[in-house]
């Protein structure tokens, strides 16, 4: 499920920001669906990151090695400021 709308919100032109604040699990699968969207996102020159992960998902998330691989921010409004910050300094979206 995660994959599919992943994929449909790919589709877009827009960055993404993925709240992880209501996450309590992540699976093997959802990892995978999170780094093939990475990959999409920064093939186009689009940015995804992931913002306000649990102290137990944050965990989860650098024992699968994410954290060297996708922006994690203490809160939403940390990722978007760091998105605007990026489009200030002119870089591609």
């Amino acid at each position: 499920m995660l994959r599919a709308q992943l994929v449909a919100i790919a589709e877009t032109d827009d960055n993404l920001i993925i709240d992880l604040s209501e996450l309590r699990y992540i699976d093997s699968s959802g990892a995978k669906a999170l780094l093939d969207a990475n990959r999409t996102y920064t093939r186009t020159g689009r940015r995804l990151g992931l913002a306000a992960p649990s102290p137990m998902t944050r965990r989860i998330l650098k024992i699968l090695g994410l954290e060297t691989v996708l922006p994690i921010f203490a809160t939403v409004e940390a990722a978007l400021e760091a998105l605007r910050r990026r489009e200030r300094r002119g870089e591609e979206r």
